[in-house]
């Protein structure tokens, strides 16, 4: 899939039970990190509230640094919104079964993408081609 190899760089947001730990997990600075470790992608399987501090971080990796990111969007099989995979700066991936059909489980949460009308800022672009 990567033609010459990639590097990963993982961190670790949760505790060792898996779980979110107010004052401790911190996904803003988990992003940031992978911007200074060198990132040009970074991509999550979590989800939550929005942050309006986390939603910045992420804006801001997109518009100043080019970083594309990318969260599942969710496994509750509903339309809600969950983050950080409904802010706007990041791609939000959904499941398909088998059958390449949408998973039952998979959320699918409206969005105010428009491939016709991209985002004026330095970010990355979608080519359609």
């Amino acid at each position: 899939v990567m033609p010459g190899g990639a590097e990963l760089h993982i961190i670790k947001i949760f505790n060792n039970a898996g779980n979110w730990v107010g004052g401790q997990s911190d996904l803003g600075a988990a992003a940031t990190a992978c911007k200074d470790a060198g990132a040009n992608a970074i991509s999550m399987s979590l989800g939550g509230p929005s942050s309006v501090t986390e939603e910045a971080v992420f804006q801001d990796l997109y518009d100043n640094f080019n970083i594309i990111s990318i969260a599942a969007a969710g496994n509750d099989g509903n339309n809600t919104a969950s983050y950080p995979a409904s802010y706007d700066s990041v791609i939000s991936v959904g499941a398909l079964d088998e059958n390449e059909n949408w998973a039952s489980f998979s959320q699918f949460p409206p969005t105010s993408y428009d491939p016709n009308n991209q985002p004026a800022s330095g970010g990355p672009t979608v080519d359609s081609q």
